[in-house]
């Protein structure tokens, strides 16, 4: 789970502590810049069947889309 605190209706600070109680913390990452996208895709990125779930406008998106494109081609 990727949020963006600064987008979305500036709600994400909400939604990011509301998932930080149903998931594990592990799995829930907001948004800073380029490396924290990074790191958590190196994490995850040898599980089988992972699913990416972003919070945040279309530029959030296309930001989690462009890293994934550079770093997984």
């Amino acid at each position: 789970m990727f949020i963006n605190k600064r987008s979305g209706g500036q709600v994400g600070e909400t939604i990011y502590r509301e998932l930080l109680k149903t998931l594990n913390p592990r799995q829930v990452f907001l948004l800073e810049n380029n490396a924290t996208i990074t790191n958590a895709l190196e994490i995850y990125s040898s599980l089988p069947n992972i699913r990416i779930c972003v919070f945040g406008g279309d530029g959030t998106v296309g930001w989690i889309l462009g890293c994934l494109a550079e770093n997984y081609p």
